[in-house]
Parts: structure tokens; C-alpha cells; sequence
């Protein structure tokens, strides 16, 4: 996934990035409502980088889960607070204002190509799953918080789950990512526990 990107985004000629996945659908012509906003932040801020995000639905139209959120921890695991923080924010209108998260699916966003370049683009190192999340820390490290956002009024249907139908497969590919990511940003005994932590699901 993230490989694929980062050579697409070689070849791409605007001041901007849209990564969006093969299964996704256009519900109404979201690109103008998108680059408009962007453009407006970028007028208002000249030298602040954005991650901009669709509000991502599914199928049957209502907000799908974990689209975005706060950035993994142990803590966040142990106490559950990435459900708690989705709660707040599963009842999302489209008449709800723009507002900052910590990462945003790879599934529909829009970034400054500058700042994709300044970050490395995606890590290849991830095959599937957490290169978002990773994405956007990085990101985060580099440009500060608060500059990722989602849009509830620009919607796009995400069919998900379409590459790998295998739920077994998934789970693996989502665990070695998850190992990934903690060893990468976080000390090596929490990359340990979280293993412990995570035995009785494998």
C-alpha cells in the first residue's frame, strides 16, 4: 500500500496529494468542497501543512468506525479509550464544523505534496495496516497538532475490507503492523508487554 503510493505521488504534478483507496465511492462531487477548504486554510496560513479527511460512511451511509482517532498507546489499548473516543464522534452530521484528530484513514486524504516529501512519504517497511497512523505522527512530529482534520461535510462511501476477505490473514497482517508501529515509536518494553497483552487474541 504504502510502496504503491509513494510512487504515484513521484509522478504527481500539484501543489497537493489526494490518496484515495479502489474501493471507495463518490456519493456527490466532493473534490471542489475539498480543495476549496484547503485552499482557504493555506491562504489564511501560508506556511501551515494540513492532512484534510473526508468524512468517511459506510455502505449504509452511516459513519464507519476508527476513520480516525487519537494515536495508539498502551494505555489507550488497556483502557479502552480509542472505543470512548469514537463514541463521540459516531453520531457525526454533515452539518457538523471541521475538526483535528491525531490520524486520519489512508483510505481518502489530502496532503500538502511539500510536506509528504519532507516526512519521506509512507513507510514501506508496513505491508498493510498502521502506515496512516505512522504517516500522520510523523507528520505530526514535523508540522505540530492540530493540523490534521476531518470534514464532515465532504462524505465518500468506503466499502472496506475489500483486499483481503480472509479475517485470519487481516488479523495477522493488523498485528505485525501494530508491532511495527510500537517498536518504532515507542521503548522496546512496551513493544514486549503489548505482545503479552495481545496473546490471547492470536
Amino acid at each position: 500500500f504504502g510502496g504503491g503510493n509513494n510512487l504515484a505521488a513521484q509522478s504527481a504534478q500539484g501543489n497537493q496529494l489526494f490518496f484515495l483507496n479502489g474501493d471507495t465511492l463518490f456519493i456527490e462531487p466532493i473534490l471542489i468542497k475539498i480543495d476549496h477548504y484547503f485552499e482557504t486554510l493555506t491562504s489564511s496560513h501560508p506556511s501551515k501543512s494540513q492532512i484534510i479527511a473526508p468524512q468517511i460512511l459506510l455502505e449504509n451511509r452511516q459513519p464507519q468506525p476508527f476513520a480516525f482517532g487519537s494515536f495508539p498507546s498502551l494505555i489507550n489499548l488497556l483502557t479502552q479509550s480509542e472505543k470512548k473516543f469514537w463514541q463521540n464522534y459516531s453520531l457525526l452530521s454533515s452539518s457538523d464544523p471541521p475538526f483535528s484528530v491525531d490520524w486520519v484513514t489512508g483510505a481518502a486524504f489530502i496532503i500538502d505534496k511539500f510536506a509528504f516529501e519532507k516526512i519521506k512519504g509512507f513507510d514501506e517497511a508496513y505491508f498493510m495496516y498502521y502506515e496512516d497512523i505512522d504517516l500522520c505522527a510523523r507528520f505530526t512530529q514535523v508540522f505540530g497538532h492540530a493540523h490534521i482534520q476531518v470534514l464532515p461535510s465532504v462524505p465518500i462511501i468506503h466499502l472496506g475490507g475489500k483486499s483481503i476477505q480472509l479475517n485470519r490473514e487481516r488479523q495477522k497482517l493488523y498485528f505485525n503492523a501494530q508491532d511495527n508501529y510500537f517498536s518504532k515509536h515507542f521503548p522496546q518494553w512496551q513493544s514486549r508487554l503489548l505482545k503479552l497483552i495481545r496473546a490471547p487474541y492470536e
